[in-house]
């Protein structure tokens, strides 16, 4: 993990997001999921899961993995967000249906994942 030893690491987080917001416009994407990891990383040791930065952290990280055809690992940063906020809401684990890529021929064709639901 990533050490907390700054006087203000909510101020590194935000320099690491500023950083990542130029990595991907130089089209850097790898670079730019990276620092989004170390965002993710130093708000969920100051914060709690459920804090909207490390949700909408997440959410950043889907959006790149999905840019990337990562569909898999997307899915799987959506759902850990599905789940923070049922456990939140209270709805419990259980009210969350896993969503997986389906293989069918359409997926093939187009290279997009097909949701599936289990």
């Amino acid at each position: 993990m990533i050490e907390l030893n700054y006087k203000k690491p909510d101020f590194v987080a935000e320099l690491y997001q500023t950083l990542g917001t130029y990595q991907e416009k130089l089209g850097n994407v790898d670079a730019y999921q990276t620092s989004l990891q170390k965002v993710k990383a130093i708000y969920e040791q100051l914060y709690t899961p459920q804090d909207k930065r490390v949700i909408k952290t997440r959410r950043q990280i889907s959006i790149v993995l999905l840019k990337n055809q990562k569909f898999k690992e997307a899915l799987d940063e959506l759902h850990q967000i599905l789940v923070t906020a049922s456990l939140t809401l209270g709805t419990g684990k259980e009210g969350i249906r896993r969503v997986k890529c389906a293989s069918s021929k359409d997926s093939e064709v187009t290279g997009q994942c097909v949701p599936q639901f289990e």
